[in-house]
């Protein structure tokens, strides 16, 4: 049966291409720059993972690969007056609507979380024992992305501390940021094309 999305080999070449090539198109906006290319390969690889677990019946799955897609578009500020995922949101002068609005947003979120948790515990369990790739590949995504949004703002979190980052490490950071984004995007989208290849296994 023909194949309808790219298989991995296939989505790390694509990847690669396409965010070079926008690199070269546009090579003011940077690769690693806020809307430069490694983020919107990074925004391509999420929505080609929630496509992949949505053709698996994986639901839930796809629903926070659609979440964390919806994320990387900067979509939890593009509407409202402020960021739902801010606490200052929500004590601040935002209107009533808004905030009921951002709180039903992450609500929503976290029951999807929580749902991912709980019907993939025993599968990643049972996949590490058995040394299945998808399970390391979304282990180490996760790993990844983790190391990744501890180190955004870096620094100023350091700056209470008393400690100032030169701008060259500061440039590093953001680049390792955003990197480190992508890759996580590229084991997401790899790990759920294993998924849909087993029909389900996540479900």
């Amino acid at each position: 049966m023909h194949d309808p999305l790219p298989t991995p080999a296939r989505v790390a070449s694509i990847t690669v291409a396409f965010a070079v090539g926008l690199a070269a198109y546009d090579p003011a906006a940077g690769f690693t720059k806020e809307g430069g290319a490694a983020e919107t390969a990074t925004i391509v690889l999420l929505a080609l993972a929630a496509m992949r677990l949505l053709l698996a019946g994986a639901g839930w799955p796809a629903m926070l690969a659609t979440l964390l897609t919806f994320r990387e578009l900067d979509w939890d500020k593009a509407f409202l007056s402020d960021g739902i995922l801010k606490s200052n949101f929500y004590r601040g002068n935002a209107p009533l609507d808004e905030k009921l609005i951002g709180g039903a947003v992450v609500l929503f979120a976290l029951i999807v979380i929580f749902a991912n948790l709980r019907l993939g515990w025993r599968p990643v369990l049972n996949g590490l024992r058995r040394g299945t790739g998808w399970v390391w590949l979304l282990i180490v995504g996760v790993a990844m992305v983790v190391v990744a949004k501890s180190i955004d703002g870096l620094g100023r979190k350091l700056e209470p501390l008393g400690i100032e980052l030169s701008p060259a490490v500061a440039t590093g950071v953001v680049h390792a940021e955003e990197v480190l984004e992508l890759a996580f995007a590229f084991c997401i989208c790899v790990a759920a094309h294993a998924v849909e290849r087993r029909r389900g296994a996540l479900v």
